[in-house]
């Protein structure tokens, strides 16, 4: 469905005339759909078959899963929590594990059964020290093994009385015994259970550094106040709103964004959190508004995110709310001289956005097309018909009827669905599971002042996160004045600049003209020899000056092809002067792709040692085709580093990866956070091959390129600080 329309009104007035039922489908509030008992016991009964086959990381997600659909009053409820409780003791988990244990007992956990969930806890608690705790557990299995008798467990009881016995004589001599009726003190109880958010350590570092400036060709931008060496922190910034991925909804808390091994659902909704602390914040600013919506219809982290951030403004900032559909003719004059962010408070040395500086972005709605702009105007219509439209009411925004009043609410986040389409960042972390220890997306989210950096397709400045927390580095030094960019994505090396400006155009809606796009533009008007070939993925190599002994495959001084001109496939060599064809060196290629299809094919069917074969061979064709230091080549020796790793040969693997490293330095520079992650790699190769020296050299560069612009907490980083630490 495609309308032309121009506000929520019209559309609203456009479907009453020509599609009523979708009208009434979208704006009725059916009953909040009952949560499947069957559902939850399928999903309990997939994960006792994984607690079996011992992947206890998949069990654990699927009783999360059955938790987050399990109705309260279920016994599923309580036997997924016990479940879950013996998984998190197999893998030491012993916090997680008491917890499961408490929330078992307290979902109902059936009294002939619970001799056995007492006995787990007393192993975990005894595991943290909980003395008391073991001592109070142990008295109640001693009453529960009379009305239940059980040999095996009145067996484990009375070594687990000898064992506390002999510890409590070891420790303190003078001490008497304690007895198994002792009462614990409230502060041990609970030394090791109090509810609290997990605090996310910020230096005060980066605020004052950043001033917003704005120009009417580049609208609001962001400069260093001063000059900045490489690695300074330059804003901390917590998201305003944020929203789970789906395959990330089980494994952390929706208010912190924290990783934890017990989430506590939502009594009302599929919403999970690690504390009552985060749910009591969350029901004070988002949470409280966003609960009343289905949960089937936030099934989209768009749509999720979107109404999160006008709940929390609805909540924290109905004014502005009001202020803002009431004049949604905004006045778009740009200042002309420097000034800060408006409505950005500086809290624990992080920026955190202000609702009006969220609404404030451009949403470029009148870019998208209708289809796009249709469907945001339904969800938005939806959202505000079923259930959120009364709930605002509540929050005074202006007595209205009640078509106003959806009105209202769907015009904010039909704006913000539009802002979503070019505002919105994917927060990312190392997912430590995989062999290469990839980034992976595990939420979305608005922070509108890291919104207001500029696109480079060299860029001066990266980001990382810290949970819910942007954290913007500078990845070069910074002159003062100078504007601070990320990359949206497109960075040269790895696009060639056609292909960087169609993708920027398609979903930020801009012509990028940043310097490096100026200079290849420009380098297109000049000769072809004096644009610099390796801006590009694909770099070709002489095959006269190849086969002329006076260059290898491997040295810094094979000669470079330059880019053929459009609809030219014959460039001179600059050092042989040759003419050379480049259609026949591209058919190579493509039978190298040949190759490598068939060397993943085998990968996927676990053949590691075929695959690096047949990789081999493709990487034998493009050595007779490519530069060696081309990113393209390096591509190449990469994943045949990876699949000899999966081999065993790790000395064959770590000279394909030294290669790698080289050509990723030529493209992104000796300091680039792409090369120090190459490292990491040959670093982790070297040490497997029993190369300790070259490992540890490796190591100091590595640690040297990624240590300025990493948190401190990431794995690249601790894994090479501890091994170097223990070479000392």
């Amino acid at each position: 469905l495609a309308l032309d329309f121009a506000t929520i009104e019209e559309l609203h007035t456009l479907l009453q005339r020509q599609h009523t039922e979708l009208l009434q489908q979208l704006l009725a509030a059916p009953p909040r759909q009952k949560k499947e008992e069957e559902k939850a016991q399928a999903l309990r009964l997939q994960a006792n078959a994984l607690y079996k086959k011992r992947k206890y990381e998949e069990a654990v997600g699927l009783f999360t899963q059955a938790l987050q659909v399990c109705p309260a009053a279920s016994e599923n409820r309580s036997l997924c929590f016990s479940n879950r409780a013996a998984v998190h003791l197999l893998r030491k988990k012993f916090a997680a594990c008491v917890r499961d244990c408490d929330l078992a007992e307290e979902a109902g956990y059936k009294r002939e059964g619970l001799t056995k969930l007492l006995l787990r806890r007393v192993k975990a608690c005894h595991a943290l020290g909980l003395r008391t705790r073991c001592v109070l557990d142990l008295a109640r299995v001693q009453q529960l093994v009379v009305e239940f008798p059980d040999d095996a467990l009145q067996a484990e009881l009375v070594s687990w009385k000898q064992q506390l016995l002999k510890e409590s004589q070891q420790r303190n001599k003078a001490e008497k015994p304690v007895a198994i009726n002792a009462k614990p003190s409230a502060a041990e109880i609970l030394s090791v259970f109090v509810d609290g958010v997990v605090s996310v350590k910020n230096s005060a570092a980066g605020s004052p550094e950043l001033q917003m400036h704005a120009s009417p060709e580049k609208g609001r931008f962001l400069q260093c106040v001063q000059a900045q060496p490489r690695g300074t922190v330059l804003l901390r910034e917590q998201a305003y709103a944020a929203a789970l991925l789906p395959s990330a909804s089980w494994r952390r808390c929706h208010h912190c964004l924290e990783e934890s091994d017990v989430l506590f659902p939502c009594a009302q909704c599929d919403v999970m959190f690690c504390s009552s602390a985060c749910e009591a914040a969350a029901n004070q600013s988002w949470h409280v508004l966003e609960c009343k919506l289905s949960s089937a219809l936030l099934n989209e982290p768009e749509l999720r995110l979107c109404v999160r951030a006008a709940c929390r403004g609805a909540v924290e900032a109905p004014a502005v709310l009001a202020h803002w559909y009431q004049h949604t003719t905004r006045d778009a004059s740009l200042p002309n001289k420097p000034c800060s962010q408006r409505g950005c408070l500086e809290q624990d040395g992080r920026y955190e956005g202000h609702f009006y500086s969220l609404l404030q972005l451009e949403s470029h709605a009148h870019e998208l097309d209708n289809a796009t702009r249709t469907r945001y105007g339904l969800l938005a219509l939806s959202a505000s018909g079923r259930g959120l439209g009364s709930a605002f009411n509540n929050l005074r925004l202006e007595p209205a009827p009640r078509d106003e009043d959806v009105h209202a609410l769907a015009t904010v986040l039909f704006h913000l669905l539009c802002l979503s389409q070019s505002n919105v960042h994917a927060l990312t972390a190392v997912d430590e599971t995989t062999v290469e220890l990839q980034q992976v997306r595990y939420a979305v989210g608005f922070f509108p002042t890291a919104a207001l950096l500029n696109h480079a397709c060299q860029p001066n400045a990266l980001v990382s996160y810290e949970a819910g927390t942007l954290v913007c580095r500078a990845s070069a030094h910074l002159a003062a004045a100078e504007e601070v960019c990320l990359s949206y994505g497109p960075l040269v090396g790895r696009m060639a600049r056609a292909k960087r400006q169609a993708v920027l155009r398609s979903q930020y809606f801009f012509t990028c003209s940043c310097a490096a796009c100026v200079r290849e533009a420009d380098s297109l008007h000049a000769s072809a020899n004096s644009s610099s070939p390796f801006a590009h993925t694909l770099v070709l190599r002489c095959p006269h000056c190849a086969h002329s002994g006076g260059s290898s495959s491997s040295d810094d001084r094979a000669v470079p092809l330059p880019r053929p001109a459009p609809q030219q496939d014959v460039v001179e060599c600059t050092q042989c002067s040759t003419r050379v064809n480049t259609q026949p060196l591209l058919q190579m290629l493509q039978t190298s792709q040949a190759l490598e299809a068939e060397a993943e094919l085998l990968h996927s069917q676990q053949q590691p040692t075929l695959a690096a074969e047949r990789m081999q061979a493709c990487l034998d064709v493009r050595e007779r085709v490519l530069h060696p230091l081309c990113l393209a080549f390096g591509k190449t020796n990469d994943r045949l580093a990876f699949f000899l790793s999966e081999a065993t040969e790790y000395a064959l693997a770590a000279q394909c990866c030294l290669r790698s490293v080289a050509a990723v330095a030529k493209t992104f520079g000796h300091t680039g956070i792409e090369t120090g992650r190459e490292m990491v790699k040959l670093f982790q190769l070297l040490l497997r091959a029993g190369q300790v020296d070259a490992a540890e050299k490796t190591a100091r560069q590595a640690l040297s390129v990624l240590e300025p612009l990493l948190p401190a907490h990431s794995s690249d980083l601790t894994q090479l600080k501890t091994f170097l630490e223990g070479r000392r």
